[in-house]
């Protein structure tokens, strides 16, 4: 593994009803309690002290200084892998964080009460915050003193957002109110202006900074001008929520409006019917077209969640109808100990991320699913929910027991190695590895929480 791999390569990658806009839960017990305790119980052994001196760097140079570690930062690292997997050096040896990844966790301790371990991890990314209030993709938590902070991401600056308001609004606290509004002008400064007549990304965000080579040798720096489904979703729960949180009227209109425009950029620009009963949103714009890639959290898991809280039910079924029919898949081990068969959805369909993503037709994705599982909780199909859950059980690393940590993605290594190649257990399609995640223990605990009555609807919940 190159050093520049080393220290560059990055990760791509109910409403039981709504009733006269309300959305509510029947009074039943949330199963799988035992689940949802070992999820918890699995993050909260792997919390550990932050204490970088607080200087980072790319390959070698553009070295900036931040905050140094504050009191009571800590930080759970992404990804496990043992000391002889080929991406032990990237993910593992210096205890890779990716930001994204540390938002959904507390997100997911937030709902299960545990307000100091989210706070503490709300420090560390704090401290991560750049001048302008961006965040960069990811960092080493320990030794090695990298950090990505010239490959920014929009959608992963609004789920740290997002994580701060959601702390904000079930503890009452403010101490991450100014941290909140930096990210917020951040990406106000990403949204493009003008008309949609003019500009197909009119009112959508723009992608980041920075875009990596195809072998994280070389990292070209400035603006990202494409708009991405997932990060415009990403984008609009925050900065309505952001906005909601806000004392002064000034402040609440401006961001409420703001939110407004990247609700309807997506409703009407990228929003798609392909066949009756069917739909879903494109995966992004660029200045002159769209970028009509499928991808799953454009559909069943961000998507449909979008559209269920502003009030789109029907146009929820049936992205949920296209994700059924473009995106389910099985992973069947090919031999008896690669696990278990398990049945999911996989990330992207086609050509994607330059990728024939229809040669590796069993790639189940937890992450994803998870996502989607939810969708279904809150259109009211607890059925689905349930079995979307118990499948994506099988995929801990020891399967049924989420202590052992939900594994990213699952597949099998003959298909993963191609027809020609020899079988390598190491091999990785893409940035799928399937080594047990953090952030997909977190997406499990956190679609748990949801379903019990007290949290129903308050991560992503409806407009109101």
């Amino acid at each position: 593994m190159g050093n520049n791999l080393r220290r560059a390569a990055h990760r791509r990658l109910g409403l039981a009803l709504v009733c006269l806009g309300v959305w509510r839960c029947a009074a039943e017990p949330a199963p799988r309690t035992g689940a949802r305790d070992a999820a918890l119980s699995y993050l909260l052994s792997r919390l550990s002290p932050f204490q970088s001196e607080g200087i980072y760097y790319e390959l070698g140079e553009d070295r900036i200084r931040l905050s140094a570690s504050p009191e009571g930062a800590r930080f759970i690292p992404s990804f496990e892998l043992p000391d002889d997997a080929p991406l032990y050096p990237v993910l593992t040896e210096y205890k890779r964080v990716f930001v994204y990844d540390a938002a959904v966790e507390v997100c997911a301790l937030v709902l299960a009460g545990k307000h100091s371990e989210a706070m503490q991890l709300l420090r560390t990314i704090e401290a991560m915050q750049l001048l302008d209030g961006g965040l960069g993709f990811s960092f080493n938590a320990s030794g090695d003193t990298f950090y990505n902070h010239s490959y920014l991401r929009s959608g992963t600056v609004a789920w740290a957002g997002y994580a701060a308001v959601l702390y904000g609004h079930e503890t009452g606290e403010t101490d991450f109110r100014a941290f909140a509004g930096r990210i917020a002008e951040w990406l106000e400064r990403q949204q493009v202006p003008g008309d949609r007549l003019l500009d197909p990304r009119a009112g959508l965000i723009m992608g980041g900074h920075g875009q990596w080579a195809e072998d994280y040798s070389e990292l070209t720096k400035g603006k990202r001008t494409w708009a991405g489904t997932e990060h415009a979703i990403d984008a609009y729960f925050f900065l309505r929520d952001y906005a909601r949180s806000q004392q002064a009227p000034s402040m609440r209109s401006r961001y409420a409006a703001a939110a407004d425009r990247v609700k309807r950029a997506l409703l009407e620009q990228m929003w798609t019917e392909p066949a009756p009963g069917l739909g879903r949103f494109v995966q992004g714009v660029d200045r002159q077209s769209l970028n009509l890639g499928k991808a799953l959290d454009c559909c069943g898991g961000w998507g449909a969640l979008f559209l269920l809280a502003v009030g789109e039910r029907e146009k929820a079924a049936a992205t949920l109808a296209y994700t059924e029919e473009t995106f389910a898949t099985t992973f069947r081990p090919a031999e008896a100990d690669e696990g278990v068969s398990v049945t999911g959805y996989r990330p992207y369909a086609g050509h994607n991320e330059g990728i024939d993503w229809d040669r590796y037709p069993d790639v189940v994705w937890s992450e994803g699913s998870l996502g989607v599982a939810l969708s279904y909780l809150r259109l009211g199909r607890r059925d689905k929910f349930e079995s979307i859950v118990d499948n994506m059980l099988k995929l801990c690393t020891v399967p049924g027991d989420p202590r052992s940590g939900v594994r990213y993605s699952r597949y099998r290594q003959d298909l993963a190695a191609g027809p020609k190649a020899p079988v390598d257990t190491a091999t990785v399609i893409k940035d799928l590895t399937q080594a047990p995640s953090a952030c997909c223990t977190a997406w499990l605990l956190l679609v748990l929480e949801s379903a019990e009555e007290g949290n129903f609807g308050k991560f992503w919940g409806p407009d109101q």
